[in-house]
C-alpha cells in the first residue's frame, strides 16, 4: 500500500480519517516531502503547504476533476520524483518522499483511478 515505515502510514491514515465520507476507504497512502498524500476509492487528498503560506491546508480532488498528471523529468529526460496533477483551474506538484521509483508507482496507480 504504501512506500515508507508502518509507523508513519499509520500515523498518516489516523490524520486523514477527519476528512473521509461515509463509505469512503484509504486504497493507498504515500509519502510527500512535507506531508502525504491518499488516494480513496472516491478521490485524492493531499496536504498542501503552498496553499496558504505558512499554513497547511488539505486539498481534495475528486478522481472526475482531475485532468492531467504527469511524472516531472530533468534535463537528461531522466524521471523525478515530482508529480504534476492539473485540474480546470490549479497545477499540483507533488514531491515523493521515497524519490523515482514511488513516484512512477504513484502515478500508475493515479492513472488507473482516473482514465
Amino acid at each position: 500500500m504504501a512506500f515508507f515505515n508502518t509507523s508513519a502510514e499509520d500515523r498518516y491514515k489516523k490524520q486523514i480519517q477527519e476528512f473521509l465520507f461515509d463509505g469512503e476507504t484509504i486504497e493507498h497512502v504515500y509519502g510527500l516531502a512535507i506531508d502525504f498524500v491518499a488516494l480513496t476509492n472516491k478521490r485524492l487528498i493531499f496536504v498542501d503547504q503552498s496553499l496558504l503560506g505558512k499554513e497547511t491546508g488539505v486539498v481534495s480532488i475528486p478522481y472526475s476533476r482531475i485532468d492531467e498528471i504527469g511524472i516531472v523529468k530533468d534535463k537528461f529526460w531522466s524521471m523525478s520524483d515530482k508529480i504534476m496533477i492539473t485540474t480546470k483551474h490549479d497545477k499540483h506538484e507533488l514531491k515523493l518522499l521515497q524519490g523515482k521509483d514511488e513516484a512512477l508507482k504513484f502515478y500508475n496507480t493515479l492513472a488507473k483511478y482516473i482514465c
